[in-house]
């Protein structure tokens, strides 16, 4: 938080609108006393902080935390043992990880997580084309690791309570519970031939 210089506002950053912005709320420098509800300061920034207001009130300084994050795939001769040109699949400022290739090569699956904490599944051409949404909801989604057949992705989730093990098919249909442990269950691995599958358990 930073004080206006005349003691009427304190400014802040909050995710309170998704992500990290600026916000003020009136208040009484004597009591502490919030004298109404916080209000939006927008600014053509995200995930901003650490902030600094001039004695004369015309200007405001902060650290702005920029990240971009994003798949790549690389060309790979498994008899040489090398890789070869780079590409870049997907771009974003929120965070993908955990990027799972189909068994023809030809899509990439992998967890995004949003400036909001929301975590969804997504698949994409090798290309970059055909970027989809899987998931769209609260519960955290995490790894998802294609089936034999390509038809289907093994995941782990939150969506029960508690994470368990779920599957869904490649077109974001037949969202289907696998695993009811007590314990949590994370980090699925089919086997080759898709007919079993381990998981770790975490106590």
């Amino acid at each position: 938080p930073a004080w206006s210089p005349d003691g009427r506002y304190l400014y802040f950053s909050s995710n309170r609108a998704g992500g990290f912005n600026l916000w003020r709320v009136a208040i009484d420098e004597a009591s502490g006393r919030v004298l109404g509800e916080p209000v939006a300061v927008p600014i053509p920034r995200q995930r901003i902080g650490h902030l600094s207001v001039s004695a004369d009130g015309a200007s405001i300084a902060m650290a702005s935390f920029t990240t971009e994050s994003g798949i790549e795939a690389l060309t790979f001769d498994p008899a040489r043992g090398t890789v070869g040109a780079r590409r870049r699949v997907t771009s974003s400022s929120e965070t993908s990880a955990r990027p799972s290739a189909s068994p023809d090569g030809r899509w990439l699956a992998f967890h995004r997580v949003q400036q909001n904490g929301q975590e969804d599944l997504w698949v994409v051409n090798r290309d970059g084309t055909g970027l989809r949404r899987l998931t769209d909801d609260a519960p955290r989604d995490r790894r998802p690791l294609w089936s034999a057949d390509g038809t289907r992705l093994m995941f782990y989730s939150d969506r029960s309570g508690r994470y368990q093990v779920w599957t869904i098919a490649a077109d974001g249909s037949a969202l289907m519970q696998v695993t009811d442990h007590p314990e949590l269950l994370i980090q699925p691995v089919w086997s080759p031939d898709g007919s079993r599958a381990i998981a770790s358990i975490t106590i």
